[in-house]
């Protein structure tokens, strides 16, 4: 994927350092958790992680405006709370609902633990402090989580509708 990105027009790529083909330095493959840390930053993360300063500035100019998509969260908290409330005769439709509930909680967590003092150290990436390169990996991480989370409470949250409207998820394939 970084050759691809090395060719791509008016960016410019180079290595964070030599092992950054290898992923996050120090981490034996074979710890718990690691393995899936080094497959969610080889997924997107390890290419953007490579580009210089300058690329990186130029880049998260397309971030403008998204933190308003922010707002959404706690309304999709609030409406798998209404369905797991409305889907309460169903066991498993509930289940799924407030699953879905508690993994956009989570999703807020991970981005004011991690995400958010990443953006403020580096005032939403205008400001490079010396350890940019780890906020940046922080921040990358914290997202490609953060989307892993997101998808599995939209899948919670689909197949809890479909159940409370009496259909089996399964059906419907």
């Amino acid at each position: 994927m970084l050759d691809l990105l090395r060719d791509a027009p008016g960016l410019q790529l180079e290595p964070i350092d030599a092992s950054s083909k290898r992923g996050f330095r120090g981490h034996h493959p074979h710890r718990s958790g690691a393995w899936l840390r080094r497959a969610l930053i080889s997924l997107s993360c390890q290419a953007r992680l490579a580009w210089r300063r300058a690329s990186i500035s130029r880049l998260q100019t397309i971030y403008n405006g998204w933190w308003t998509v922010g707002f959404a969260l706690p309304a999709a908290f609030i409406a798998n709370l209404g369905l797991a409330a409305a889907s309460r005769h169903d066991r498993i439709a509930f289940w799924l609902a407030l699953t879905a509930a508690a993994l956009v909680a989570v999703n807020l967590a991970i981005f004011f633990y991690w995400t958010q003092p990443a953006n403020a150290a580096t005032a939403n990436w205008t400001v490079r402090p010396e350890n940019w390169q780890t906020l940046r990996r922080q921040w990358e991480f914290s997202h490609a989580v953060n989307a892993a989370v997101v998808f599995i409470a939209f899948c919670a949250a689909t197949a809890a509708s479909l159940r409370a409207n009496g259909v089996a998820p399964l059906e419907i394939l």
